[in-house]
C-alpha cells in the first residue's frame, strides 16, 4: 500500500515538472511526458484546471493508454528569460484527427474541425503563441483532437496522440523545421512502404500476366487482381496525408473501405480457383455478392460510411476469414496439398494479427508493419504454389503435346500434312465434309507393272512384306519433291505436287519430275538387290500432268477422304497407262514441260494424242534420265526428233523410214515402234484430214 502511494506521489510530482525551453532556435522538443484525457470538457483548455487525475503518456511513442472519440493533451511549458520577448511557435507534427491547440486557455491555431469531423490534410504545422503569453514565461499548452465517429467505430482504438515532431521555437524557422520532420518522417516510412507495394504489385502483375498468356488459368487471374486490391487499399492507408496522397482520414476511409472490402470478394474466388479449379459455390456467390454491395454502399454521401461500419457489416466482412479458415480445413482434411498450402497463409495471417496489435499499442516505429511482412509473406508463398501448380499444369500439358504429337504422327500416315496445307487446315480436327481449295497441282500416277503376277507367286503375307518394301522406298522421294501422296492404290501411288505463289514462285512440276527421276533410281536399287537374291526385278510406269484441280473432302459424314477433282488428274493417269503403250518408264505432258523452271531433264518428244472422250490433244514426252535403253535412245534421238517431225506433218512414208533407222540401231525403242506401225497403218488408209494430233480409241 506504501509503495502504491510512494509512486503515485513521485508520478505527480515529475507531472508538474514542465519542459525547459533554452533554445529556441534550434527549436526546443516538446516530446516527452504529457497529461491525457478522455472527453470533451471547454474547463481542459483552462491553464488551472486540476489535471492530477489525467493520465501520463509518453509522446510521441506510446502506449494505447488514451483513446476515444475525443482526446486532450496538456503539457507545461517554461520559457528561459533571453527568449521571452521572441516571437515563438508551437509546432505539431503529425496528429492523425482534426485539432485544437490552447496556450493558457487561449485558442493558437488547429487544423480541422473537431465538432463537425473535418479531417485535416496538411502536416507539421506551426501556431503563433501570443507575445504577452510568452512574456510571462510559463504557460500551460493543451490539444483537443477529435475523431470522426464513423471512423471511431470502425477501429475504437484509432491513437489519436500527436505523432511526429512536437516544438517550440523562433517563428517562422519553426514552422519550416516542422515541415521538414514530416517530410522526413513520412518518407522514411513510406519509402519502406513502397518498396513493399512494389513487390506486392509485381507478383501480382506477373501472375495477371500469365493469365492473359494462359486463359484456361483463372486462379492466376484472381491472385494478382487481389494482390492489386491490398496493395492499393494499404496505400491508401499508408499515403494518405502525403504528397503522394493527399487526402483527409474520412476520404482514407471511405475509400480504404471499398478496396478492403473488394479485396475479401477477389480473395474468395482466387480460393475456389486455386483449389477446386472452378468458381465459387452458390452460398460464396451470395456473399461474394454481398461484399460486393457493402463496397459500393461505402460511397452513398452522408450515411455510406456509417453504415458500411455497423455491426452487421462488420460481421459480414469478419465472418469471411472465419468461414474461410473453415473451408480451408475441410478441404485440407480432404486430402488437398493445395489447401494445405493456403492453411500455412492462413496461419502466417494469424500470427502477424497479434505482432500488429502489439506493434501498434507498444507506439513501436517500424519501416514496415507487421502485417504487411506478412501479407508478403503469404503472397510469396501462394506465388509458389502456383508456381508449383503452374509446373504440374506444364507437365500435363507436355504428356497432351506429347500424345498429341503421336496421334498426328499416326494420323499424318493416313491424312498427310500436305493434304491439310492445301485445304488451308493445320488439324484433322479443322476439316469438314465439303472442305475443298482449287489449285494448281502436278499430279503423278505410279503403277507397278505385272503385279497380280507377281502376288499370286509370292502369296498373301510375302506380298505386303514386298509392298511395303517397295512403297518404303518410293515415299521418301515423292517428299523430297515437296509433294504428298494423296491416296496408295494397292500397288499404285497417287501423289500431288501443289505450285506456290509465295513467298517464292515455284511450280508443282519441278518437283513432281524431280520425285519420278528419284523413284526410278530409289527401284533400279530394289531390283540390285532383287537380282541378287535370285528374284525377278519389277517395272513401273509414271505419268504426270499439270492444272488446275480441286482439293478436298468426300464423304457421307462418318467417314471422309481425302479427294482431288479435275480434268488433269484423268490426264495423268491417261500418262500412266501410256507407259506401257510406248514401252517407256516416265511420261509427261507438255503442259509440265511448260512449267518446268529449275529442273532440266533429257526429254524426247513422242507423240501428241487426243484422249478417247476429250476435246484437246496433249503432247507427250518421254524422260530419258532413267530409262534403262537411255544411252542408245539418246544416240538416235536427232533422227527421232526428225521423224517425228514427218509424222506430224504427215510425211508418213519418211518418217517410216526414219523410225526404221532408229530401230536398226536400238530394236527396243517401244515408241520407235509404235510409230513405225502407225506410220504403216496410216500410208495404207490415208487420214482425210492430219494435224499430227492422233486420237487414241482406248482409254
Amino acid at each position: 500500500m506504501l509503495a502504491i502511494v510512494v509512486t503515485s506521489v513521485v508520478q505527480a510530482l515529475m507531472l508538474n515538472v514542465p519542459v525547459h525551453v533554452r533554445s529556441v532556435d534550434p527549436p526546443t522538443d516538446l516530446a516527452g511526458e504529457w497529461l491525457c484525457m478522455v472527453g470533451d470538457e471547454p474547463r481542459f483548455a483552462a491553464a488551472a484546471l486540476d489535471d492530477s487525475t489525467w493520465k501520463a503518456i509518453t509522446l510521441p511513442d506510446t502506449e494505447r493508454v488514451c483513446v476515444g472519440p475525443v482526446v486532450w493533451l496538456r503539457r507545461q511549458v517554461l520559457v528561459d528569460d533571453s527568449h521571452r520577448g521572441a516571437p515563438l511557435g508551437l509546432a505539431m507534427g503529425i496528429v492523425d484527427g482534426a485539432h485544437d491547440v490552447f496556450v493558457d486557455g487561449s485558442r493558437v491555431g488547429g487544423d480541422g474541425n473537431v465538432d463537425e469531423a473535418h479531417y485535416p490534410v496538411q502536416r507539421g504545422q506551426a501556431f503563433a503563441i501570443p507575445a504577452n503569453i510568452v512574456a510571462n514565461g510559463r504557460f500551460t499548452v493543451a490539444v483537443r483532437i477529435g475523431n470522426a465517429p464513423s471512423l471511431f467505430d470502425v477501429d475504437p482504438s484509432r491513437r489519436l496522440i500527436a505523432d511526429g515532431p512536437l516544438m517550440i521555437g523562433r517563428m517562422p524557422g519553426v514552422h519550416e523545421r516542422a515541415m521538414s520532420a514530416v517530410e522526413r518522417t513520412i518518407t522514411e516510412r513510406s519509402l519502406g512502404f513502397l518498396a513493399m507495394s512494389l513487390i506486392f504489385f509485381f507478383i501480382a502483375f506477373y501472375h495477371v500476366l500469365l493469365w492473359f498468356l494462359r486463359r484456361d488459368l483463372m486462379g492466376y487471374l484472381w491472385f494478382g487482381l487481389t494482390g492489386m486490391l491490398v496493395t492499393t487499399w494499404l496505400a491508401i492507408t499508408e499515403l494518405r496525408s502525403t504528397v503522394w496522397l493527399p487526402i483527409d482520414a474520412v476520404t482514407a476511409g471511405i475509400v480504404g473501405n471499398f478496396f478492403g472490402t473488394l479485396v475479401n470478394a477477389s480473395f474468395i474466388e482466387f480460393v475456389w480457383r486455386f483449389v477446386e479449379h472452378r468458381g465459387p459455390s452458390r452460398p460464396w456467390r451470395a456473399y461474394q455478392a454481398l461484399l460486393v454491395v457493402i463496397s459500393l454502399v461505402g460511397f452513398i454521401p452522408d450515411i455510406g460510411l456509417g453504415l458500411s461500419v455497423s455491426m452487421p457489416v462488420i460481421a459480414a466482412k469478419v465472418m469471411m476469414p472465419v468461414a474461410g479458415l473453415a473451408l480451408v480445413i475441410r478441404w485440407t482434411i480432404k486430402g488437398s496439398g493445395d489447401a494445405r498450402i493456403l492453411l500455412v497463409g492462413f496461419l502466417i495471417g494469424a500470427i502477424a494479427a497479434p505482432a500488429e496489435v502489439y506493434v501498434l499499442n507498444r507506439g513501436v516505429k517500424l519501416p514496415v508493419s507487421p502485417a504487411d511482412v506478412a501479407f508478403l509473406c503469404f503472397m510469396i508463398v501462394m506465388a509458389v504454389a502456383l508456381a508449383a501448380q503452374f509446373t504440374r499444369t506444364l507437365k500435363a500439358v507436355d504428356e497432351k503435346n506429347r500424345e498429341l504429337r503421336d496421334a498426328n504422327a499416326a494420323i499424318a500416315r493416313f491424312v498427310p500434312f500436305g493434304f491439310l496445307d492445301a485445304l488451308g487446315k493445320r488439324t484433322v480436327g479443322e476439316v469438314h465434309r465439303g472442305d475443298a481449295q482449287v489449285r494448281e497441282m502436278a499430279v503423278m500416277f505410279c503403277d507397278l507393272r505385272g503385279f497380280t503376277t507377281l502376288a499370286e507367286s509370292l502369296g498373301p503375307q510375302d506380298t505386303f512384306r514386298f509392298i511395303n518394301d517397295y512403297l518404303a522406298r518410293m515415299e521418301p522421294e515423292v517428299y523430297r519433291g515437296a509433294g504428298f501422296i494423296n491416296q496408295y492404290l494397292g500397288d499404285g501411288i497417287m501423289a500431288l505436287f501443289p505450285s506456290q505463289d509465295a513467298p517464292k514462285p515455284r511450280s508443282g512440276a519441278d518437283g513432281a519430275v524431280t520425285a519420278a527421276i528419284g523413284m526410278c533410281k530409289a527401284l533400279d536399287r530394289l531390283n540390285d538387290a532383287r537380282t541378287k537374291a535370285g528374284e525377278t526385278p519389277v517395272h513401273i510406269g509414271i505419268g504426270v500432268h499439270i492444272g488446275q484441280l480441286m482439293i478436298g473432302t468426300i464423304g457421307g459424314g462418318e467417314q471422309l477422304d481425302g479427294g482431288v477433282v479435275g480434268d488433269c488428274v484423268n490426264a495423268s493417269a491417261r500418262l500412266e497407262g501410256m507407259t506401257k503403250m510406248y514401252a517407256a518408264n516416265v511420261l509427261i505432258s507438255g503442259d509440265v514441260v511448260a512449267k518446268l523452271d529449275t529442273v532440266r531433264p533429257v526429254l524426247r518428244h513422242l507423240d501428241t494424242v487426243m484422249a478417247k472422250g476429250k476435246s484437246e490433244s496433249m503432247a507427250v514426252y518421254e524422260v530419258l534420265d532413267v530409262d534403262p535403253s537411255r544411252a542408245a535412245k539418246a544416240s538416235t534421238l536427232s533422227i527421232f526428233t526428225e521423224a517425228q517431225r514427218h509424222y506430224c506433218a504427215g510425211n508418213f512414208t519418211e518418217g517410216l523410214t526414219l523410225f526404221e533407222r532408229v530401230l536398226a540401231t536400238s530394236p527396243d525403242d517401244g515408241a520407235a515402234r509404235l510409230l513405225r506401225e502407225r506410220c504403216c497403218t496410216l500410208i495404207a488408209s490415208p487420214p482425210g484430214t492430219w494435224n499430227g494430233v492422233y486420237a487414241l480409241s482406248t482409254k
